[in-house]
């Protein structure tokens, strides 16, 4: 019973973190508090996160300087999740992380390069190109857009 509890306290966690986007930069957690919310205690940590935590983290992070450490530490651990998935398009959970991945304005173009021929989704010839294809999408699973959340619609939809 007590995971029960720990997961709808991450879900609520989450729906915090990505509600408190819209509030004044005065009221963002501190790195230090955002590794113990998700215990992010060693490097291997960040690979264990699972989708939702590493889409929102990089949701509420953004490209605030004041997080860069975090947001290295979070792309080593996409890079990790996906080179040691055997066959990431057989997992939804891989595959929406690396298209959410590709479209996230705040993931260095080294990052994307490296989750794209770590999944095998292309050969070093055409990255560029399926880089692109997968841009032209803009929106695979998550709207990056801090301009278009709609919040009460994001908040009724987690009930």
């Amino acid at each position: 019973m007590q995971s029960d509890n720990q997961e709808v306290t991450k879900i609520e966690i989450l729906n915090l973190l990505i509600a408190s986007t819209m509030l004044d930069e005065s009221f963002l957690l501190s790195e230090r508090r955002i590794r113990e919310l998700f215990s992010l205690k060693k490097s291997k940590d960040y690979s264990d996160l699972n989708y939702f935590e590493i889409i929102s983290l990089l949701y509420y992070i953004g490209d605030n300087v004041n997080y860069n450490r975090l947001r290295e530490n979070i792309e080593k651990g996409i890079k990790r999740k996906i080179r040691e998935c055997d066959s990431p398009f057989k997992y939804s959970e891989i595959t929406m992380l690396l298209f959410d991945t590709i479209t996230c304005p705040f993931i260095s173009e080294a990052t994307k390069d490296n989750i794209l021929l770590a999944s095998n989704y292309t050969l070093q010839a055409e990255l560029a190109d399926s880089k692109n294809r997968i841009k032209e999408q803009k929106i695979w699973f998550v709207n990056w857009s801090r301009n278009e959340i709609d919040l009460e619609r994001t908040l009724k939809r987690k009930e």
